[in-house]
């Protein structure tokens, strides 16, 4: 049987009441030692604020961790959680039985527990717009290069050429052609025009602001590179892959907008040779999952039919004595079938 710790109140566990809402009780909280120093802080101070509430000379820690406090001497009827520290069943404050403890009013609690709860939630949205803000800025186009004004900076004072010595003359002509080879006149060695415009800026700088559309898996990826013609479709080499896409594509008759020809014929031997998700070609190759989708049945069905003429099965004969042992001795000869679809794929 569980008693409640409050002075004078008889709420225990099993006794039977009538019309009367059912009794609740609540453990004397922990100190919990294993989430943190401030949660241990927490704890600490809400443990030593129930056993100031309960106010009894008798407590030890046997009757703590046995006994329990009701659920009438709690504003909404239930103890709050530890974290929520300023809600007014954080410690109870109802009935307790004696009068040294000033007691607070319970609606001034909940009004002050309800404004906490109010600025956390305005922490929280001023938190999520700052960050849909920031998403914003970062999604916006900002200025491009050509958009910029350039301004030639003031010469800091007039010369008179006429005035200066052989010596200046030649500084101030020197300057003055360096500077219109690599200003206003044509460079020697690209022959283009360039001047301080900024939408006739070098070839270098124009390149910085291009956008770099690439095709995936075009032959000029596989030409001269052996290794990836290995890799991905496990054919010797790339005349080997030019040759058998020569042979297989003119059967084929359903084409994509999206994918060359020879782009298909690579995503159906990639799918065959590495068994590559149809979601993961789909990224790969840049487009839907549909097209993936039709374009590997197409080509399927095509190069099921096309090419068989020029496959050649080994007869009985030859599966035999190309046989493991293993099979020799389990099965015999009655097993070509069987082998031949196990070397085939």
């Amino acid at each position: 049987m569980v008693l409640c710790l409050i002075i004078s109140c008889g709420s225990k566990t099993g006794k039977k009441r009538s019309n009367v809402e059912k009794v609740r009780f609540f453990r004397v909280p922990r100190v919990i030692v294993n989430q943190g120093e401030y949660t241990e802080e927490l704890t600490s101070e809400r443990r030593i604020k129930w056993i100031s509430a309960i106010s009894r000379e008798d407590l030890t820690d046997d009757i703590l961790e046995r006994d329990r406090v009701c659920s009438q001497h709690f504003v909404s009827g239930e103890a709050a959680k530890d974290w929520d520290r300023f809600n007014v069943d954080w410690v109870p404050t109802l009935h307790l039985g004696h009068s040294k403890q000033h007691v607070k009013d319970p609606e001034e609690a909940a009004a002050r527990a309800q404004r906490a709860a109010n600025r956390r939630k305005r922490r929280a949205e001023i938190a999520e717009k700052e960050v849909e803000e920031k998403g914003k800025r970062v999604d916006a186009t900002g200025q491009t290069a050509d958009e910029i004004f350039y301004v030639a900076e003031p010469e800091a004072e007039a010369l008179s050429v006429d005035d200066k010595d052989p010596e200046t003359k030649e500084e101030l002509y020197g300057s003055h052609d360096q500077k219109t080879m690599n200003g206003e006149s044509q460079t020697p060695e690209s022959g283009v025009k360039i001047t301080q415009n900024a939408e006739t800026q070098t070839p270098e700088f124009e390149y910085l602001f291009k956008q770099a559309v690439l095709q995936p898996f075009t032959e000029e990826y596989f030409a001269d590179h052996g290794d990836r013609v290995r890799f991905y479709t496990g054919l010797p080499g790339f005349d080997v892959l030019k040759a058998t896409f020569s042979f297989i594509s003119p059967f084929v008759t359903r084409r994509s907008k999206s994918l060359s020809l020879f782009q298909e014929f690579i995503m159906v031997v990639m799918k065959l040779r590495l068994n590559v998700p149809l979601q993961d070609l789909a990224y790969r190759f840049g487009v839907s999952l549909s097209i993936i989708s039709r374009t590997f049945s197409t080509w399927l069905t095509v190069m099921d039919i096309g090419p068989s003429p020029i496959i050649r099965w080994p007869d009985r004969d030859e599966v035999w004595h190309t046989m493991s042992l293993c099979f020799q001795f389990s099965f015999g000869k009655k097993t070509p079938l069987l082998l031949t679809v196990l070397r085939s794929s």
